[in-house]
Parts: structure tokens; C-alpha cells; sequence
């Protein structure tokens, strides 16, 4: 029976898919792997320079320009070593000199110059550093002034993400500063009714102009009008109504007609609780003598007894 021949070209592309997905993941595990390997490297360097031991996530150029600048720093810490070592050694060997001239005069062995290590030896080879030394050194000390930056995060791992929001109900729409210029077709779908989409040319025309006469604010997003609608309730609730006015104009005006009133009332008990003035009776001759008749008396407050005139307030 002959195979399909269909059949084994798959099987290849699925045997080469497949190692070339395990080639990948293999790849990127030992990729992994180095730059951890590496960035740990880098944190032990940096806990190792003075200006970045208290640097709790330094970048890696810091980290090697601070590295530089000291490099440069001690280099510059062992010349000068070098040169007073050079000067307290000849002091040392003129003193050793004087020495054993006074040893020879007491017949005594002189005293011999003693053993040096290679280390000392090399220090003492050391000379001051020439010109483009120290430009370099200046140049280490500049680039290591740089700010610290975290130029190069993703050696250490992903970049920080704020976490993502729920979603909402209500979607905010970014609208442009222009929008005012734009429309939205009444056929548009219900979730791009609150985009704004370019009319032609010729209606921006249009549009422009009547908005020169008749300015339009532009439009606001959905939570913009829910915000705009909670300040007019706000606003509803807080201000007083033509109803409440009126009320308390009525109330007013009531209080001051009950005040004018208690004012006329005072007024008037004021006047009847004022004193009489009376007139004395005429004690003279009565005009319309009768017989019998006597002339009128006063007597007091009241009406003269017997006499014809009237009390006079």
C-alpha cells in the first residue's frame, strides 16, 4: 500500500515546528539565565562603589562610570603613595648612609638595606599621571556626576505597570480641542455614537461660520455630563426657588403689616389714655335767667352741675 504523500511533508513541518519552538524556549532559558547571571554581577559591582552602595536600583551606565572614576581615583591615590614612599625612602637611605659612617668610626658592622617585596618595588616604579591621564580621569569624574538614571530597567527585569482598572459603565472619550468642528452620522453604531467624525470640507465650511455667530461649547464627555448634570442638581438643591422668593416676600410684608398695625394701636391707646382738659363753668350771671335759677358751680371733672356748656377736651 503506498503512503500518502500528502502525509509526510506534515509530519516534517510539525517535527521541525516543533524543534524549532524547543530550539527557542532552550535559547531564550540560557539567555535568561546570562542576564540574570550578569545583572547579578552588576548589583555586587555597584554595592562595591562608595557613591552607590546607598542606591537601591542604580542603572548599569552608572555603574560603569562610577566604576571608571574609581578605577581612575585609586590609580591617582597610588602615584601620589609612590612618590612620598620614593621620598621617605631616600630619607631612609641617608639616614642608613650616616649611619654606618658612624658604625665604621665605632668599628661596627654596617647595617644593610632590607629586603623589599615586588609589590613594594612596583609601587615604588609608579610615576605621577601625565596630562591625558588626568583629562581622563576629569572626564570619568564628569560622566559619573551624570543623574542616575534606570536608562536600561529591562536588564533588570520588566518595567514597572500600574495596575490596570476595572471596567465601567460609563467610557470616557477623549475629545479633541477641534471637536466642535465635528459630527457624528445619525446611522453610527450606539458605541461610536460619542466619537467625533470629520464632516466634508464644505459642511466644516458651513459649520464654522455659524459657529461665529452662534458659538456652541463643545461636546463633553459622558462623565463630564454626569459631573455637569450632579453641579446643576447641586445647584437646584442649594438655590432657593421663585416659589420659596415669593413666599418669603409674602412674610415679609405680612410682618410689616402686623407691625405697622401694633404701631397704630399703641398710637391710639397713647391718645386715650391722655388727660382731659376741662373748662371751669362761668360763674356769672346765666344768660336765660329762670325763676329758681342759680348760677352753675364747677364741680371737678365732669359736666358743671346744672350749667349749659358743653366739656370742652
Amino acid at each position: 500500500m503506498a503512503a500518502d504523500p500528502s502525509s509526510g511533508p506534515v509530519r516534517r513541518k510539525t517535527s521541525r515546528r516543533a524543534n524549532t519552538a524547543e530550539r527557542r524556549a532552550t535559547h531564550n532559558a540560557v539567555e535568561r539565565q546570562r542576564r540574570e547571571t550578569l545583572n547579578g554581577r552588576f548589583l555586587d559591582l555597584a554595592a562595591l562603589l562608595p557613591n552607590l552602595a546607598a542606591v537601591r536600583r542604580p542603572s548599569k551606565s552608572a555603574i560603569v562610570n562610577s566604576s571608571i572614576a574609581l578605577i581612575h581615583t585609586q590609580r591617582r591615590y597610588r602615584a601620589q603613595g609612590g612618590r612620598e614612599l620614593r621620598i621617605l625612602k631616600s630619607e631612609t637611605d641617608a639616614l642608613r648612609r650616616e649611619l654606618n659612617e658612624w658604625r665604621d668610626r665605632a668599628g661596627l658592622a654596617h647595617v644593610a638595606e632590607p629586603g623589599r617585596t615586588p609589590d613594594f618595588v612596583a609601587l615604588l616604579s609608579l610615576e605621577e599621571p601625565s596630562a591625558a591621564e588626568e583629562e581622563e580621569i576629569r572626564r570619568a569624574y564628569e560622566m559619573a556626576s551624570i543623574p542616575l538614571g534606570d536608562d536600561d530597567d529591562e536588564d533588570y527585569g520588566p518595567p514597572y505597570e500600574p495596575p490596570h482598572i476595572g471596567h465601567h459603565n460609563t467610557q470616557t472619550v477623549v475629545v479633541p480641542h477641534h471637536a466642535h468642528h465635528m459630527q457624528v452620522p445619525q446611522s453610527a453604531p450606539a458605541h461610536i455614537a460619542h466619537h467625533a467624525v470629520p464632516p466634508p470640507p464644505q459642511q466644516q465650511h458651513q459649520q464654522h461660520q455659524q459657529q461665529v455667530y452662534a458659538p456652541q461649547p463643545p461636546p463633553m464627555s459622558v462623565p463630564a455630563q454626569h459631573h455637569q448634570q450632579h453641579h446643576h442638581q447641586m445647584q437646584q438643591h442649594h438655590a432657593p426657588s421663585h416659589h420659596d422668593i415669593q413666599a418669603q416676600m409674602h412674610a415679609a410684608a405680612m410682618m410689616q403689616q402686623s407691625q405697622q398695625q401694633q404701631q397704630q394701636q399703641q398710637q391710639q391707646q397713647s391718645v386715650s389714655q391722655r388727660p382731659s382738659v376741662h373748662i371751669p363753668a362761668f360763674d356769672g350771671p346765666s344768660m336765660f335767667p329762670g325763676p329758681g335759677h342759680h348760677a352753675p358751680q364747677s364741680a371737678g371733672i365732669g359736666m358743671p352741675q346744672g350749667g349749659m356748656y358743653p366739656q370742652v377736651c
